[in-house]
């Protein structure tokens, strides 16, 4: 990572059936793993329920690292342990909880003085751990965020959020009463290309968003005499919580929802599956999303093919031009004119992520991304299974 990435913070006014759509001057940067200040002050802000000031009883000082304890150490946590061990200054992996030894291991091999343990029960009851980074499957994601909370740990998770709208009220009510620091590990709005492209529909330079659309396609490798489906726990729909739409296509909801000015209120979607033949659920899905200005979104998730040729990864076209590009590309195009491409400093999304997070933690600060925006996305791609399931256009709370 090299250079500052200027960021919003969108957020809901409610957890669930948001009345209002609020964007503002929440802002975030997320600088290289050697900078000092990665996330500016919210100007004229104090830290609100659910966000603990640095300076209050139990905080610490900015010279402290934040010391973290990883949950679950196999898979998405290795980036994450690689992000962590690029800021040493800002935050330290002091403890591990894994149920795999190998897993343990080798976060053992990766960090020689860590604590570990073989569930994350006795990690959250560590009071040498100020902060967890969750990277469970996903129906273990609700037990705990809430325990957690509930001990006074700050909170990184991935995604997705949880898998019901009920353990999200869970999540939300005990991140409130709790006073913790909660991020949704939404790594795509770390990128430079999406970053930008947020700043210039929120300035209003190409007038209103009309349409907009997101896409994140990849093709699953399958091994010869292997079972066409996603290895491990993915394969089992109780634990994984649904298909593609709910795992890898939380990336362009989360990104399209970043990008619009107003708040989604009905869903339409579609779902197949076409190389992941095994699977117990959809391996690629295209969900149409109404906003409540009018603009009309439209999403291409899918583990069965590559990204189709030419296509960018986000795409916003607004009443006078369009913006459109991919992690650390951006086009400009306003009214007849030929676009006007940017490169845009190229980003390590998940190692700014955490060090974003680790900022929000000593500074008291509002993360990019907090339970509430991961519970829109998560309302969103349910809205849009029972769509897939009845065939019907599914209206969302205002």
């Amino acid at each position: 990572m090299a250079a500052l990435l200027h960021g919003l913070a969108g957020s809901m006014c409610k957890m669930c059936g948001a009345s209002a759509w609020r964007r503002g001057n929440e802002g975030v940067v997320a600088n290289d793993a050697v900078a000092d200040n990665v996330t500016r002050v919210i100007s004229g802000r104090r830290p609100g329920p659910g966000f603990r000031a640095a300076e209050a009883e139990g905080g610490w000082r900015m010279a402290d690292a934040v010391r973290i304890g990883m949950i679950g150490c196999g898979g998405i946590a290795r980036p994450h342990v690689r992000g962590w061990k690029s800021i040493p200054t800002k935050a330290r992996i002091v403890a591990g909880a894994d149920v795999d030894e190998g897993s343990r291991q080798w976060l053992r091999s990766e960090v020689s003085e860590v604590r570990l343990h073989d569930g994350f029960e006795a990690l959250i009851a560590d009071p040498h751990v100020d902060a967890v980074d969750i990277c469970l499957p996903h129906h273990l994601h609700c037990a705990a965020i809430l325990a957690a909370a509930q001990a006074g740990k700050h909170i990184l998770c991935e995604k997705p959020l949880c898998l019901t709208l009920a353990e999200a009220q869970e999540i939300s009510e005990a991140v409130e009463r709790s006073g913790i620091t909660f991020m949704a590990a939404h790594n795509h709005l770390m990128w430079s290309g999406v970053q930008e492209a947020a700043r210039i529909v929120r300035d209003g330079q190409l007038g209103a968003p009309i349409a907009l659309r997101t896409l994140d396609c990849g093709r699953t490798p399958v091994r010869p005499g292997q079972p066409r489906a996603q290895p491990g726990w993915r394969a089992d729909r109780a634990r994984a919580g649904g298909g593609e739409l709910l795992d890898t296509g939380y990336h362009p909801v989360y990104t399209m929802l970043f990008l619009a000015q107003s708040a989604p209120t009905e869903v339409t979607a579609m779902a197949g599956r076409y190389h992941l033949t095994d699977l117990p659920a959809e391996d690629t899905a295209h969900v149409l999303i109404r906003f409540a200005d009018g603009a009309i979104g439209n999403i291409l998730t899918t583990w069965a093919f590559r990204m189709p040729t030419g296509n960018p990864l986000f795409q916003v076209v607004c009443a006078d031009g369009e913006v459109f590009g991919r992690d650390h590309t951006i086009a400009v195009r306003q009214g007849d004119a030929a676009p006007v491409e940017r490169t845009l400093p190229a980003v390590d999304s998940i190692a700014a992520e955490v060090a974003h997070f680790a900022d929000c933690v000593r500074l008291g600060q509002r993360p990019l991304q907090t339970h509430i925006e991961a519970t829109m996305a998560l309302r969103v791609i349910l809205a849009a299974y029972r769509s897939i399931a009845e065939g019907i256009t599914v209206a969302l709370p205002r």
